[in-house]
């Protein structure tokens, strides 16, 4: 946090991953507890941080497969908050969800066409919606078989450059077509159209 409070112009932001709440759990919580517990603590620490990514002035937070391991009241999670955030869900279904304010898509690693048409669909709903975030992926490719929680998901990169076709998706579903030339700089970029973000 410090290290991007030197650097004009550098964001952050944090991800609570369902394993935190596994793991990192305050004793004798449950997960409802354990996430608001969790959130707390990014409030007091991370929200006052001039490099955290804000949304039209709020903090923005998201998870990653909260809701595939737990039931969450997600209200009485933001009504704890001082600072409630922009809360960020995840896929085309992330958008419809309860205090959605946007949805990011990720790598779909046992997809057969490198995660495409889930991009298509993921852009489509996006595009769909004003003003709600929408955050794009670019990936050269998925190997989890070192990782202790993988399941041996290999995706290759499909011989294009790194992240060139999903940059490509992306632009596509909001901007004129690009080249991709040159694809790496690209990475990171915004851009807005109908009042939507679309973050790579």
């Amino acid at each position: 946090m410090h290290e991007a409070e030197t650097h004009p112009g550098f964001t952050f932001a944090i991800m609570i991953d369902h394993g935190a709440i596994l793991w990192n759990s305050c004793s004798g919580c449950n997960p409802q507890q354990a996430l608001i517990e969790q959130l707390q603590y990014v409030e007091q620490t991370y929200f006052p941080s001039p490099a955290y990514l804000k949304s039209n002035g709020q903090p923005v937070v998201t998870n990653f497969d909260i809701d595939l391991f737990y039931s969450i009241d997600w209200n009485a999670v933001r009504n704890v908050l001082t600072s409630p955030p922009v809360f960020l869900f995840q896929n085309s279904a992330g958008f419809s969800h309860v205090l959605s304010d946007g949805s990011y898509s990720w790598v779909m690693p046992t997809t057969s066409d490198y995660g495409m048409s889930y991009l298509t669909d993921f852009y489509d709903t996006g595009r769909g919606l004003q003003g709600e975030e929408t955050w794009g992926a670019t990936y050269k490719g998925f190997n989890d078989t070192l990782a202790s929680w993988g399941s041996n998901r290999i995706m290759g990169n499909n011989g294009d450059k790194p992240g060139c076709g999903h940059f490509r998706k992306s632009t596509a579903s909001i901007v004129r077509p690009t080249n991709c030339q040159p694809c790496n700089s690209s990475l990171g970029t915004t851009m807005k159209r109908n009042g939507n973000r679309i973050r790579n």
